[in-house]
């Protein structure tokens, strides 16, 4: 398991289920209310009348629904940048841009202080188990025995240690305020 994988896991099933429901929800309702819209300005008066124009019109509908959300809703270089904890000119400059607009696809390389920077904003404490926590160990300079990425009372132990070392409070949970401390 290599420690810098930039991969995170994935949501658990009953999330992604949750989620599915929604969106199903929401596009029955978006679908419903297109249906209503068409019949009424329409006369529709039956399924069968003009029903290859109501398919036409669902089905522009949802590609809509689906490719605003899509396009509309995504990343901008600030809310980059600010995840990331880098700056839009840094941003800019790596990737020779000369505006801020992101074409749909584009692939950016984002200039962070350290390789630590990507788990700045986790939150772990004992019980978790997953290549964060390696990282983790390996950024507090525990030794290679104790590297397994499984918080443990070890683990806990080396961020509290580091914790009362920076006069806070030892609660043994690695948050963001350690990460930064740690490099990130």
């Amino acid at each position: 398991m290599n420690p810098a994988d930039p991969r995170l896991p994935a949501a658990p099933l009953l999330r992604r289920m949750a989620a599915f429901l929604y969106e199903g929800v929401l596009l029955f309702g978006v679908t419903f209310a297109t249906g209503l819209v068409f019949a009424v300005a329409m006369h529709q008066d039956s399924g069968m009348k003009l029903r290859s124009g109501l398919i036409a019109v669902e089905f522009a509908v949802v590609g809509f629904y689906f490719i605003g959300l899509w396009v509309r809703s995504g990343q901008t270089l600030t809310g980059i940048a600010a995840y990331w904890r880098s700056s839009v000119s840094a941003i800019m400059a790596a990737n020779h841009k000369t505006s801020t607009k992101i074409k749909v696809g584009k692939v950016l390389s984002i200039p962070v202080r350290s390789s630590l920077t990507r788990y700045w904003h986790l939150k772990l404490w004992k019980g978790k188990e997953n290549s964060s926590v390696k990282v983790l160990q390996t950024a507090l300079h525990m030794p290679k025995r104790y590297r397994t990425g499984y918080f443990g009372d070890i683990t806990k132990g080396y961020v509290n240690a580091r914790k009362v070392g920076y006069g806070w409070k030892p609660d043994g949970i690695a948050g963001p305020r350690l990460w930064i401390k740690l490099g990130a």
